[in-house]
């Protein structure tokens, strides 16, 4: 079979499994992985299950900095250095973002500390902290702050003013 087949309009156009060279007119095969190509057999336009168009190419594995979509390789949000699932669902961020619940920001939120450019938690009973999860800004309602540590009463010679030993 030449790959031919007609259409309702009475054109010609390729099956699956070929593709349509403009030079010599014909319907050729497609590389093995594309579903149907253009201009060259390795030229794809789409490709079969399991393959993800990139560059014109059906690639089994889509590269770093993209996500398979609908069988295309997209590119991850700018502020991704690679994603999974969606272009805006981060596994790694760019170099100085922290990464915190798939996302990448430039700041971590209340409550998290950057650590190696992750957003962790910071240790009960901080509500904030800063540098590492137990050297606390704030603490939770029952604690106060005290040299940078949440304690439960305030040492001797100092007094609780709101939730902070003085």
């Amino acid at each position: 079979t030449d790959g031919i087949i007609a259409n309702k309009k009475h054109y010609c156009q390729c099956q699956e499994n070929f593709g349509f060279d403009p030079i010599t007119q014909k319907c050729i095969d497609c590389d093995s992985n594309c579903k149907t190509c253009s201009s060259s057999i390795t030229h794809c336009d789409s490709c079969h299950e399991g393959f993800s168009l990139y560059q014109n190419q059906c690639l089994s594995t889509c590269p770093n900095g993209t996500v398979s979509i609908n069988q295309i390789c997209e590119p991850c949000d700018q502020s991704c250095k690679t994603c999974s699932s969606l272009t805006t669902h981060c596994d790694t961020c760019q170099d100085e973002l922290n990464f915190y619940e798939n996302q990448c920001l430039q700041e971590c939120p209340d409550g998290t500390v950057s650590i190696n450019h992750v957003c962790e938690p910071c240790d009960t009973p901080c509500k904030t902290c800063s540098s590492t999860k137990n050297h606390c800004e704030s603490c939770i309602d029952t604690f106060s702050l005290y040299e940078n540590e949440c304690i439960e009463k305030c040492p001797d010679r100092t007094v609780r003013d709101g939730n902070i030993c003085k």
